[in-house]
């Protein structure tokens, strides 16, 4: 598998590719946009075409923030969107 030129190497059909990681591979700020290649080996080491896509985490969307006035009071409302977490398997 390859993450945006890197190469890493698995033989479980499963990876996880931390916070962490993303932010050391991109010079310390993590990349919202990892381009993907897998390729595949079967016993004896003959490889599959590459299989490539580009996963994106979208910046999320701003809170809304709302101030209701009353008797001696002020009453401040923050909504904000759920998080999102991409997972492919």
């Amino acid at each position: 598998m390859t993450l945006d030129g890197v190469a890493h190497i698995t033989i479980d059909n499963r990876f996880s590719y931390s916070f962490n990681t993303n932010s050391t591979e991109h010079s310390g700020t993590p990349d919202f946009a990892i381009s993907i290649s897998v390729v595949a080996r079967d016993t004896l080491l003959q490889s599959s075409n590459a299989l490539t896509l580009t996963a994106t985490n979208a910046v999320p969307l701003a809170p809304t923030v709302s101030l209701t006035g009353g008797f001696s009071q002020v009453v401040c409302t923050v909504t904000s969107a759920k998080a999102c977490r991409l997972r492919c398997v």
